[in-house]
């Protein structure tokens, strides 16, 4: 360009201004960008974008709080699912509990029902025992001897084997040999000396044991027979005797006491029998079980105190009617019976253990064979006989003593 020459004049609308990086020329109208300014979309999101975001944290805190509500119906449901099922056992408890004392209140209703579907005779003859069969004396490993040793077992090879190191050296290994054979032949008749030992032992302990049941054996068999002989000539010990046995044999509930005394007079052919009685305590006081869910409660329901004492009194009758028929029927040489019911309590004044006298009663053969002994409740039964029961038996008031 000349010296003094007007410089090009630039584009129109460029004033100057260099040419847009990417060589393409700024629009009229729009501002430059600064270098490193990023375009306005690219600097904010666009409302589609914020609007997209928005709804994003919707949904997840929609999922959240569908969560937790599933969550805490779940709890709810388990809870619900939890009290029932905790209602439910109690309630099986009270059913189970229920029946059984309904159980113990048919078993004590039946007591002279159960008695009287059995014999109580008892035959003398088969009483008698015999010693044991097949005790035959077993040694067990006893019996085997140990093996003997045997020098072939210890003798030196021979052959090539033998001539190793010459004579010297067959000489030491026979004696070696020779030595290892006594050792093992005093080792085997020490085991030997040792089994026989034992097995005389053995044998002695089991000739004892059998002499011992032997003995056993004919003392339990003399007893039989010397009751048997009594009992034919109507011996006041052998009859006591044989009756004790009779009324050890009483099919009565697990629990109630079996303490009694037995006098016979052979002149009157009476028999004196003192037996206890349960006492009230095997009643249940308890109906029944319920379980109140209002409460969680497992309630126990009384048993009306008027029923306590009839079922009380029912136990007595039965017990009392059950001894007198085993009694006669298993000793048909008896005329009578004199019973007297006693049940243990503690002395009002003193503490100390005593009976009271609940029942008693006199019994003539004849009149006890008249009985129907099902045919109406017990207490009536127990009342057809000449026989006076307490009062009170439930509370233990006692008769007066008797004077005969």
């Amino acid at each position: 360009m000349a010296r003094g020459a007007m410089p090009p004049r630039p584009p129109a609308g460029g004033r100057g201004q260099p040419p847009r990086r990417g060589g393409q020329p700024a629009k009229p109208g729009q501002r430059p960008q600064k270098q490193g300014q990023k375009p306005a979309q690219k600097q904010g999101m666009t409302q589609a974008q914020k609007a997209a975001q928005t709804r994003h944290v919707l949904e997840q805190q929609r999922k959240a709080a569908a969560k937790a509500n599933q969550q805490q119906q779940h709890r709810q449901r388990q809870a619900v699912f939890m009290r029932e099922a905790h209602g439910q056992r109690r309630r099986n408890a009270a059913e189970q509990r229920t029946a059984e004392v309904a159980e113990q209140v048919e078993q004590l209703e039946s007591i002279l029902a159960t008695g009287v579907g059995r014999s109580p005779t008892i035959d003398l003859d088969s009483l008698y025992q015999t010693p044991e069969a097949g005790l035959d004396f077993d040694p067990g490993p006893l019996a085997t001897p140990y093996p003997e040793p045997a020098w072939d077992d210890f003798a030196p090879a021979g052959g090539l084997l033998g001539s190793l190191g010459g004579k010297a050296g067959q000489q030491r290994r026979e004696a070696a040999a020779r030595e290892a054979y006594e050792q093992a032949r005093q080792q085997w008749e020490e085991a030997e000396r040792l089994r026989a030992e034992q097995l005389a032992t053995a044998q002695r302990a089991h000739e004892g044991k059998l002499a011992r049941q032997r003995e056993q054996t004919e003392q339990y068999n003399g007893r039989i027979a010397r009751v048997a002989a009594g009992l034919r000539t109507r011996e006041p010990a052998a009859v006591e005797s044989f009756l004790r046995t009779v009324l050890s044999r009483v099919p009565l509930p697990a629990g109630f006491p079996r303490r009694y005394e037995v006098q016979h007079d052979r002149e009157t052919e009476q028999v004196r029998l003192r037996f206890v009685l349960p006492g009230p305590d095997v009643v249940p006081t308890v109906s029944r079980y319920e379980f109140r869910g209002g409460v969680e409660e497992l309630r126990a329901v009384p048993r009306p105190e008027p029923e306590i004492h009839q079922l009380y009194q029912s136990v007595l009758a039965q017990v009392t009617l059950l001894v007198l028929r085993d009694v006669f029927e298993a000793e048909p040489g008896l005329a009578g019976v004199r019973l007297e019911g006693l049940a243990d309590r503690l002395d009002p004044a003193s503490g100390a253990p005593v009976f009271a006298h609940l029942v008693r009663v006199a019994a003539e053969r004849d009149q006890f064979a008249a009985l129907e002994l099902l045919a109406e409740p017990p207490a009536t039964v127990l009342g057809r006989l000449p026989a006076r029961i307490s009062p009170d038996p439930y509370r233990l008031t006692s008769l007066p003593v008797a004077t005969g």
